[in-house]
């Protein structure tokens, strides 16, 4: 069982209907009926009962319904706590862009950068298109801006 597995069956609890789930979580309808029978396996009961089209919790779907409800918000939390804090991210982000570019439009926003986060790392490596393709590929470069005139 997994955190995504319990957030796709509150959302079927939520839901009139599964198709209805799937779109609010942007999933299949077979992706969901999927993962709701690989969770019931696990918890080796009944979540859901069909009635026509529409599915009827059981009560251990309502048990476990706010037991995940419960565990969704503490995850929520923790994801909260540990989000992007930039002033802790010690680590390097490395741009890479041709000279022109660098010198006639990177100049005033580069700047602008470094003073809102003067501890952030940012390091800028001047090359040619190839080169910068090449650095993205083998993971050398975060970014590239690559100017076409084309």
């Amino acid at each position: 069982m997994d955190i995504h597995q319990l957030e796709l069956f509150l959302a079927v609890m939520d839901s009139p209907s599964m198709t209805r789930a799937a779109e609010k979580i942007h999933l299949s309808p077979g992706a969901v009926s999927l993962q709701l029978h690989n969770l019931a396996d696990e918890l080796h009961t009944e979540l859901f009962v069909r009635r026509g089209k529409r599915l009827i919790p059981t009560p251990a779907a309502l048990r476990l319904a706010e037991h995940a409800k419960e565990v969704v918000k503490m995850m929520g939390h923790i994801q909260r706590v540990f989000e992007n804090d930039l002033e802790k991210d010690v680590r390097p982000f490395h741009f890479a862009t041709g000279v022109t570019t660098l010198i006639y439009q990177l100049g005033g926003p580069l700047r602008q950068l470094r003073k809102r986060y003067p501890k952030a790392e940012i390091r800028v490596t001047v090359g040619v298109t190839e080169e910068m393709v090449a650095g993205l590929l083998d993971r050398r470069f975060d970014l590239a801006l690559i100017y076409s005139a084309f």
